[in-house]
């Protein structure tokens, strides 16, 4: 799989040859009220129509984090409107190659994207996923095991600070 490391490596040069050694940074998707992405606190560029199969797929995998996508899921994301793709492998293959030379393009990070491992599929291994969500997920799982009103009082502070509005708001038809 071949991400900003192979297809901008002309355009990075020398950065390229350390990748590995270099990565210390994490991405961060906020989905409540509007979708964001940034990069070790900078925001990074958008990437144009989050409706299309390509945006569609970006945002899925960036939802699902470090747990990534199995295939038969991303098919269901490209089924648009329930119209079933002629070759839903190919036409996966197709917006994936696509949504890797976007990213590129918007100058990503160096790394590689849309990864796949097996039947899975991941945003990118090179990078940890945090997003506003998974957060929400992390501090109500814990509120189930708060026994203590104070600290249960702090974990609903902590909800509030994160939740910023509906899950994607401009996706909503």
């Amino acid at each position: 799989t071949v991400g900003c490391v192979g297809a901008c490596q002309l355009r990075q040069g020398k950065e390229m040859e350390n990748v590995r050694q270099e990565q210390s940074g994490q991405f961060y998707a906020a989905f409540l009220g509007g979708f964001s992405l940034t990069f070790s606190q900078g925001e990074l560029p958008a990437m144009g129509n989050m409706q299309s199969k390509m945006g569609q797929i970006m945002l899925a995998l960036l939802k699902a984090g470090d747990q990534g996508l199995n295939r038969r899921a991303l098919f269901r994301v490209i089924n648009m409107e329930g119209k079933e793709p002629e070759r839903p492998e190919r036409n996966l293959n197709q917006q994936v190659y696509l949504l890797r030379k976007r990213l590129c393009q918007l100058g990503y990070p160096p790394g590689k994207y849309i990864v796949k491992s097996g039947d899975i599929y991941y945003f990118t291994l090179d990078y940890s996923i945090q997003s506003d969500t998974g957060r929400l997920d992390q501090l109500l799982k814990t509120m189930g095991t708060e026994h203590s009103e104070e600290g249960q009082l702090s974990l609903l502070r902590q909800i509030c600070s994160v939740y910023r509005g509906e899950f994607l708001p401009a996706l909503r038809g």
